[in-house]
């Protein structure tokens, strides 16, 4: 995966009929950096909502996770502020027992818990790099279970639909040097609550996943609300050179 940093500028894509919001704009920032030992991945979502009567508010979400190369060790900080007011952080660690092994969660702070890893989780970076190899060998589907740290019960089923491949998409890359003449899949992921993969998923994302693990444009889908992310811009970041 390419150390990265990558802004999206955020727009609504879908208002459901009825909605109480008539506006959404923002942006997306995501850094992705691989370390010797692990991966860092930081990611802020600031949009402004405009209601149907002209009021505003702003949100906005922030997520820092590292996880250890070998997909069974994370540290994770969420943090949700509105106008200005924090309304919500969650910070701890998760530990698995081992490859498709369940494992632990702990989070700290004012009243701390645990929660217990079903068999096979996932961490999201572990998740990502799962969905690339399968797009690479030529697979359409990848079922797995996700632990990403934003809630004390934020394990989710999820189902990963993964398209043809496509060369040098042009369009999905926004004329990026660093996505010129990679290959390319359309991902659409189901966040489904766990155990019910049968019923409705709690939100979906789509992107167009490419052969460097950057995504390029992509789509927040909350089933009322859609929200439209276009890649705006796109940087390398510096990799530390490793020893044994």
């Amino acid at each position: 995966m390419l150390s990265h940093r990558a802004v999206y500028s955020l727009t609504a894509g879908k208002l459901a009929n009825g909605s109480d919001v008539a506006e959404i704009s923002g942006r997306l920032v995501i850094e992705a950096i691989e370390e010797c030992d692990g991966f860092i991945f930081n990611q802020r979502i600031v949009t402004r909502t405009t209601g149907t009567h002209g009021e505003q508010s702003v949100s906005d979400l922030r997520m820092a996770l590292w996880e250890s190369s070998n997909g069974q060790r994370m540290r994770f900080n969420l943090s949700s502020l509105v106008d200005g007011r924090m309304v919500r952080e969650d910070n701890g660690s998760a530990q698995l027992d081992g490859a498709g092994k369940g494992g632990t969660a702990t989070f700290q702070g004012e009243e701390p818990a645990t929660l217990t890893l079903p068999a096979g989780t996932l961490f999201p970076t572990a998740h990502n790099l799962a969905i690339l190899r399968m797009a690479r060998s030529g697979g359409r589907q990848l079922p797995a279970t996700v632990f990403d740290g934003s809630a004390e019960d934020g394990v989710y089923d999820t189902f990963t639909a993964i398209g043809r491949r496509h060369l040098d998409s042009a369009e999905a890359g926004r004329g990026q040097t660093l996505l010129q003449g990679l290959a390319s899949w359309q991902i659409r992921i189901g966040y489904f609550l766990l155990e019910q993969r049968d019923a409705a998923p709690d939100f979906e994302i789509g992107y167009t996943l490419f052969d460097n693990g950057v995504s390029g444009d992509l789509e927040l889908d909350y089933g009322d609300l859609v929200i439209a992310g276009r890649l705006s811009s796109l940087e390398a970041l510096p990799t530390p050179a490793c020893t044994d």
